[in-house]
């Protein structure tokens, strides 16, 4: 195959007509996962002249630091076909007629050596370095003929259609979680809750036979994760960048050396609640681990709460995870250097349930926390697969040319 420059390959920030003070589906950076293929946005916003704009399919490309380095491109999805616009850090590619179809220019921005190419024409300040449009546009890439991008699209969709389906299974599992949980400890309509008085705490009126804890009285462990040796290291640490969309995400980790004996508490338990504790805009951001299976290391700007017996790792995070914007209050330090710090996190009041009723609550939505451990694991192992493949398809190493691949051919 021949090589060709990108430019001459994709339709580069395509013509969108917007109508300014019409509505339209807005996509944040925030929005882009890194590693899922598809955004998808509830959010809309009146068009008024600014922003990138695109069509449904069109792949959104982050062309800033460090969005790009984290993998943030995506192609943009609706329910229905439609136009949008999002931020002015986007790139907006679309195939071109008669030379390349969508679904594949997405495929062919997952290949790490296209990326490192646009890393490499960043300029600007530190921290605001954006990729440069020309240098980008004049990335070589081999000029693949349409019924092989179908092919490739259609074999490594697969695994993308996948991963999509168990995100939607993790939203209706943790949406239900979610709803029990607000209806039982916030509204107070658990069962029994009819048959109950109320009392006056200083957290407003709370059921009689609650009481208020310090969260400290509810975890066997709180504590900031250790300093690191990361010389030679081999086990994952999880840090500010991994605690995100309530969960650990494993994109961007370090790799440290084995704590000693008197630190091993510090190794990542199933369960354990997280709260990330210095920086600015992810400080207060909390996750949980639902994994067991791989040996992992608490960063030093990590807070960990390990629920004891009594107070279920269920209805504890639930709890923490409403309250990002009293730990960015009670957060202390200068501009950029914002910490929270332990001993804060270990008086923060919670009203408390009843034991009984917390365990009753974990009972209830365990089997779905597992689930949602078991399927997001699954998606890793797909991403692996996936991401081992792109590279393989693209560059003509596996010929899809010789598959019995049946592919539907739409022109984008």
């Amino acid at each position: 195959m021949n090589k060709i420059v990108l430019g001459d390959f994709v339709e580069f920030n395509p013509q969108v007509s917007l109508k300014r003070g019409t509505e339209y589906p807005f996509v944040e950076m925030a929005d882009l996962e890194p590693g899922n293929r598809f955004v998808k946005t509830s959010t809309k916003k009146s068009y008024s002249g600014g922003g990138a704009r695109f069509h449904t399919n069109d792949v959104l490309f982050a062309r800033i630091t460090p969005c790009l380095e984290n993998g943030k491109t995506s192609q943009f999805v609706q329910d229905i076909e439609t136009d949008g616009f999002g931020s002015t850090e986007f790139f907006v590619l679309r195939g071109l007629q008669d030379v390349s179809v969508s679904d594949y220019v997405y495929y062919l921005t997952q290949l790490p050596s296209l990326r490192k190419e646009a890393e490499k024409s960043m300029y600007g300040a530190s921290g605001r370095q954006r990729v440069n449009k020309n240098a980008f546009l004049g990335i070589k890439v081999l000029e693949m003929p349409l019924k092989e991008q179908h092919a490739t699209v259609a074999i490594l969709s697969r695994y993308d259609f996948l991963i999509q389906n168990n995100n939607k299974r993790i939203k209706i599992l943790e949406e239900m979680a979610q709803a029990i949980y607000t209806e039982w400890f916030v509204n107070f309509r658990f069962p029994g809750h009819e048959n109950v008085k109320f009392v006056d705490s200083e957290l407003g009126k709370i059921p009689e036979g609650w009481c208020i804890n310090n969260l400290s009285e509810m975890c066997s462990i709180i504590s900031r994760g250790p300093s690191l040796n990361y010389n030679n290291g081999t086990i994952p640490v999880i840090n500010q960048k991994c605690v995100r969309n309530s969960e650990i995400e494993l994109e961007d980790v370090l790799l440290a050396r084995p704590l000693s004996k008197n630190k091993e508490d510090l190794y990542l338990n199933k369960y354990d609640i997280l709260i990330n504790s210095m920086g600015v805009g992810t400080l207060g951001r909390v996750s949980r681990n639902l994994s067991i299976d791989t040996k992992m290391i608490i960063h030093n700007c990590i807070t960990v709460l390990r629920p004891n017996k009594k107070n279920n790792p269920g209805f504890l995070y639930y709890t923490v995870n409403g309250l990002q914007n009293l730990f960015i209050n009670i957060s202390t330090g200068s501009t950029g250097q914002t910490s929270l710090k332990k001993s804060d996190v270990e008086r923060v009041p919670v009203v408390a349930p009843k034991p009984e009723l917390a365990i009753n609550f974990w009972s209830k939505i365990r089997p779905a926390w597992d689930l949602i451990g078991s399927l997001k694991k699954t998606n890793i192992t797909l991403k692996n697969t996936r991401d081992l493949l792109i590279p393989k398809l693209i560059s003509g190493e596996i010929d899809v040319s010789k598959l019995d691949i049946d592919v539907e051919e739409e022109n984008d």
